[in-house]
């Protein structure tokens, strides 16, 4: 069964029409992978790297984004499970032990993966022209795209000094396959959203 799109990172069902590799360009993508109910799901395998680790950490779950503005991901990694909530701005960190909140434009990861997500949900390529800097290449089978994040974050707010954020996202005909974002300061994650097994 296809995601449905993310982060539909089963995400509900990015379904992709037939198209020429002549017409493929960002608009026909987007309008490809929009879900009808804005909403995108997915059962996700995430691995993140950086200087600050000493080895790869990888977590599962299920992610869930619905438009405009709202995600909720579970976070899995041995016994210890994590919730992610974003909504109206706002970031949510919850343990068993502990409750955290804090402003998304304080993570330049997580706002350009908003953006993103945002103009996959709603099919809309101004949107995420917007916010990125893009490449598309490929076709309907298989596709790359490359974006980097406008203003050093995805509309983040960051300074002009910041390394611009960039992210990958890949995939076929059925939908998203890896979402990968990279920054300076973070270091490398990626998503990989997982079909189901009849798919």
């Amino acid at each position: 069964m296809p995601i449905r799109i993310l982060l539909p990172i089963a995400l509900v069902v990015l379904v992709a029409g037939p198209a020429s590799a002549a017409s493929f360009d960002l608009e026909r993508l987007l309008d490809d992978l929009a879900p009808a109910d804005g909403v995108l799901a997915s059962e996700y395998v995430e691995t993140r790297a950086s200087g600050l680790l000493t080895e790869e950490v990888q977590v599962h779950g299920h992610i869930e984004y619905r438009s405009p503005g709202e995600l909720e991901k579970t976070e899995q990694r041995d016994d210890e499970e994590r919730t992610v909530t974003i909504r109206e701005g706002t970031v949510r960190l919850e343990t068993a032990e502990e409750t955290r909140t804090f402003p998304l434009t304080r993570s330049r990861q997580l706002t350009a993966l908003m953006d993103l997500l945002e103009a996959v949900a709603t099919g809309d390529a101004d949107l995420l022209r917007e916010a990125f800097e893009s490449d598309l290449d490929g076709d309907p089978d298989a596709w790359r795209l490359r974006l980097r994040a406008r203003r050093g974050g995805g509309g983040s707010g960051e300074g002009a000094d910041a390394r611009p954020l960039r992210l990958e996202v890949t995939g076929d005909d059925i939908g998203i396959e890896y979402i990968r974002l990279e920054s300076s300061e973070a270091g490398r994650l990626t998503l990989e959203l997982l079909r189901d097994a009849d798919a």
